[in-house]
């Protein structure tokens, strides 16, 4: 299943941008509220894309340049926008 983040933003680049250095940006609609996303997506995004965790660098909460994904409410940020993240990952690596 497609998350409803994803469904929203389909667009790849909307979720990461990998640049010639080999460090990866990765953008998110949702918020850091002390919940740690920031930590867990970039996790997410170095796990899926096979690269240090340290090599990643992720923006919240910028609609402007990543994804709208409503609102922030507890856990259920991680387990839509890491699960997009994921998928988001997975695509980008595969091409």
């Amino acid at each position: 299943m497609i998350p409803p983040s994803l469904q929203r933003n389909p667009d790849l680049d909307t979720w990461l941008a990998i640049q010639s250095d080999g460090t990866v940006t990765v953008f998110t609609g949702k918020a850091e509220l002390g919940q740690g996303i920031k930590t867990a997506l970039a996790r997410i995004a170095a796990e899926e894309l096979d690269v240090a965790p340290a090599r990643v660098r992720v923006r919240t909460a910028d609609t402007a340049s990543g994804p709208n994904e409503l609102y922030t409410v507890g856990s259920n940020s991680l387990e839509e926008s890491g699960t997009a993240l994921r998928l988001a990952a997975a695509e980008a690596r595969r091409s």
